[in-house]
């Protein structure tokens, strides 16, 4: 009933200003006029439905008269003006009700756009309200706006050059992971590097040994980047050169346990022993960037060839410790056996895989299995037997190399022509089976390749 009066009073002030003349729509005829005048369409049925009836019904009566008849906007209008009539009867007259109060929505949204249609609603009020309200100036000045958008010229764009297709990735460039496994390496190696430098210049500060230890790390990084630069290192050098780093340092480490009674005595000049001791992981890391460099370069093995002598170096170590086992020797001897073991590997690998034998990594980590398989056998043979280190040793000789020269034999036999990959061939007819026997048991497993 407020919103009635409210109207009414509004009605009356209105009643003093002169109206202008119903003018011809001005939008174009290929803009519709259902879409300039649908946002009168949404207010009125807001305004029914919050109490405003009377105000709804003049923006469904201005729309409905000026719309194609049957068209979707006269059918949404007409039954707001129903809804008006149901709430209001026949009610005052609407034809009093100020222009400018009931086409407001058309500029209010014709504010949010920037295109044609909100140029074609503005000109709709303008050519329906008295050009002193202030509807007509908000309208006028939104008018002006949307005509400089829309009337500015298209600049002209220039057609980009053709983008050249991308060229194909370099199949001899080195892998990221490649680069990553040489970055820890060499850092590790120049870590290394920072610490024995100031020990061996007896420097007690602590400080100079974060700094030096950063600084040794860092500066091998660079030497890195360096290398990699430009079209970068040609793929498997930086997994050579990886190799042969951590390979050279772990040498070095057991050449320090196996030369320890040779080298200068610990007691007498502390600093002065250890530092010649630790200076062997340090010389055989470099000894190893220069084998590296001269194997990577030179032959150009493949990353397959490198990751299979890397695993070989496990078996030849493991080897030699279980030879030491088996001769239970001292301390520096067993040391001396594992790098001897270690060396004996490498270089055996190697040569295996430079003279055409299937070598990658897959077969590799397969030969690892067999290695393991025997250490395990042994183990459990001298857990069993409840003797010396020793029988685990001898034991462990026989069957680690046993597992190694069996699957050695399966992987060439199920390995088929393809020198990368290895199919295993399932095992059919699986089948476990466990029996008891005097003293203990038996576990078995069979099946069919």
């Amino acid at each position: 009933m407020g919103a009635l009066v409210a109207l009414i009073v509004l009605v009356a002030s209105g009643a003093h200003a002169q109206p202008p003349p119903p003018a011809p729509d001005a939008y174009a005829s290929h803009v519709a006029v259902d879409d300039v005048l649908a946002p009168l369409v949404d207010a009125a049925e807001l305004d029914v439905a919050r109490g405003r009836a009377l105000l709804g019904w003049a923006r469904a009566e201005w729309v409905r008269e000026r719309v194609p008849a049957g068209s979707w906007l006269e059918a949404r209008a007409a039954i707001v003006i129903d809804a008006a009539q149901r709430e209001l009867g026949d009610g005052p007259s609407i034809g009093a009700l100020m222009r400018d109060v009931v086409l407001a929505p058309l500029v209010e949204r014709a504010e949010l756009d920037d295109h044609e249609l909100a140029l074609r609603r503005v000109e709709h009020v303008l050519a329906n309200v008295d050009r002193d309200t202030e509807l007509a100036r908000r309208a006028a000045a939104l008018r002006d706006v949307l005509r400089r958008r829309l009337d500015r010229p298209a600049s002209r764009a220039e057609p980009a050059p053709p983008t050249p297709p991308p060229s194909p990735p370099d199949p001899s460039r080195r892998s990221d992971g490649e680069l990553v496994d040489l970055y820890v390496s060499a850092g590790i190696l120049g870590g290394y590097a920072g610490f024995w430098v100031p020990y061996a210049l007896a420097l007690d500060d602590d400080g100079w040994y974060a700094l030096s230890v950063i600084g040794g790390a860092s500066l091998l990084a660079l030497g890195t980047i360096a290398i990699d630069a430009d079209d970068g290192l040609r793929r498997g050098v930086p997994s050579t050169l990886a190799v042969s780093i951590r390979y050279g340092m772990s040498l070095g480490f057991l050449l320090w346990g196996a030369l320890d009674p040779v080298l200068a005595p610990i007691d007498t000049d502390r600093r002065s022993g250890i530092a010649q001791r630790a200076f062997l992981p340090l010389a055989g890391g470099l000894g190893g960037v220069l084998v590296g460099a001269t194997i990577g370069l030179g032959l150009s093995p493949s990353v397959q060839h490198v990751r299979f002598v890397e695993t070989a170096g496990l078996w030849g170590t493991g080897l030699g410790l279980l030879a030491a086992a088996a001769a239970s020797t001292d301390g520096p001897t067993a040391f001396a056996l594992g790098a001897g073991g270690l060396v004996l590997g490498v270089v055996t690998a190697g040569v295996l895989a430079g003279a055409g034998v299937r070598a990658d990594a897959a077969r590799g980590w397969l030969l690892t299995l067999g290695f393991a398989s025997g250490t395990v056998v042994a183990g459990l043979v001298a857990l069993i037997a409840q003797s010396e280190p020793s029988l685990f040793g001898m034991v462990g000789v026989g069957t680690s190399i046993g597992g190694l020269a069996l699957a050695f034999l399966l992987t060439e036999v199920l390995g088929g022509g393809d020198d990368r990959a290895y199919r295993i061939a399932a095992l059919e007819d699986l089948r476990l089976g466990a029996a008891p026997t005097e003293g203990g048991g038996v576990v078995t497993l069979s099946g069919r390749l």
